[in-house]
């Protein structure tokens, strides 16, 4: 949306379309001008209603956890600027947003799979559950099928969605390597969170390398 800088005691101030209207048809003899009709019109012509077209150019935050200020908004030709200059968020909302992006990243490395002999087995919450569910029957006595049970796995050479037949010896293989990912995860999760409690400025928020600690990516 299209906004606009109008005079008020001396200075210029951030007018919405319908506000600008007023004040355009107000220095226009009373000839109505609507806020579509404003949008149409030169600058030089807008000027002369008393109404500048407003320009406000956000650059690039110079750090992380910043927040925009507004500036005074000033003449510009025959437009109106309004700068931005930036600081520091609060440090509750500096928390709550690094948290945050800690979390998604715990999800993420969550979720990145294991490789065993060379497949490739998904650590999604779906895929978790169903081994926690067959080692579960494991734990309450009941025997591991003799011919295996085959689970969803991708190759790692080929990248080949495929099934694989997983023996007992194979399965616990699985189930110990997606316990060490979780496990890794959360003592990493829980460690960048407890920085991030202890922080007592933003900057000790910046400070924070949300990528270090985490269990490595399987290669192939």
């Amino acid at each position: 949306m299209i906004m606009y800088a109008i005079e008020q005691g001396g200075v210029l101030v951030l007018a919405s379309p319908h506000a600008a209207a007023l004040c355009a048809t107000s220095s226009n003899d009373g000839k109505v001008v609507d806020h579509n009709a404003l949008s149409k019109l030169p600058d030089s012509v807008l000027v002369s209603l008393g109404v500048r077209r407003l320009v406000t150019p956000r650059p690039t935050p110079p750090n992380t956890y910043m927040d925009p200020i507004d500036s005074a908004i000033v003449a510009d030709g025959d437009k109106a600027l309004q700068q931005y200059s930036y600081a520091d968020m609060p440090l509750n909302q500096a928390k709550s947003i690094c948290a945050d992006l800690i979390a998604g990243k715990a999800d993420k490395v969550r979720q990145q799979g294991v490789a065993i002999d060379g497949k490739v087995f998904a650590t999604d919450d779906i895929s978790v559950a169903t081994y926690a569910r067959v080692g579960g029957a494991g734990g309450a006595g009941i025997s591991y099928p003799a011919k295996g049970i085959p689970f969803k796995a991708t190759d790692v050479m080929t990248e080949v969605r495929e099934r694989v037949r997983l023996n007992q010896q194979q399965f616990t293989a699985l189930a110990q390597a997606v316990q060490d990912l979780l496990a890794a995860t959360a003592d990493a999760e829980d460690a960048l969170l407890n920085a991030v409690e202890a922080a007592a400025s933003v900057d000790a928020i910046r400070a924070i390398d949300i990528n270090i600690g985490w269990p490595e990516v399987w290669q192939s």
